[in-house]
């Protein structure tokens, strides 16, 4: 019995990780500046090609992001300012969340940018572009659990 309790506690830990600390809206807010970032940045370093060579795959290390923010190259210009937002905690702004009770989750349709613009209130600037939706569901990694 007490290895059932040891694996519960260890699923009930990770999820509560998920909750707390891996989807916190500033965490979140990081993550994506990041992958802006280096999305932005790829035209320059074209990671498609860098990552099939160990030589050059190994290139790609922590010290990416200082690259990008220290080069004066005209390509990295959309990167470099996202990386320096990053640097002045100028984070992407959290907007808000929704909860879906488990009863739900077989009739509840994902949501896309797209739906959230279509709401705005008339006349808003807001775009598809200015959006980021996280659709998540974090559980235990089990459908059944009986002690």
């Amino acid at each position: 019995m007490s290895e059932v309790y040891n694996l519960y506690n260890l699923f009930n830990t990770r999820a509560n990780h998920h909750q707390v600390i891996y989807t916190h809206a500033k965490a979140k807010a990081v993550e994506f500046m990041v992958t802006d970032a280096l999305v932005a940045a790829d035209r320059h370093f074209k990671f498609n090609e860098l990552i099939w060579e160990a030589s050059t795959f190994k290139t790609l290390d922590d010290t990416l992001l200082k690259r990008i923010e220290w080069s004066i190259d005209a390509d990295l210009a959309d990167a470099r300012a996202i990386v320096r937002r990053l640097r002045n905690r100028d984070l992407y702004k959290f907007a808000g969340e929704v909860s879906v009770p488990e009863h739900m989750h077989a009739s509840w349709s994902r949501v896309s940018a797209q739906d959230i613009v279509d709401r705005a209130p008339r006349g808003s600037a807001l775009h598809v572009k200015d959006v980021i939706v996280d659709n998540k569901e974090i559980n235990y990694s089990m459908k059944v659990f009986v002690f």
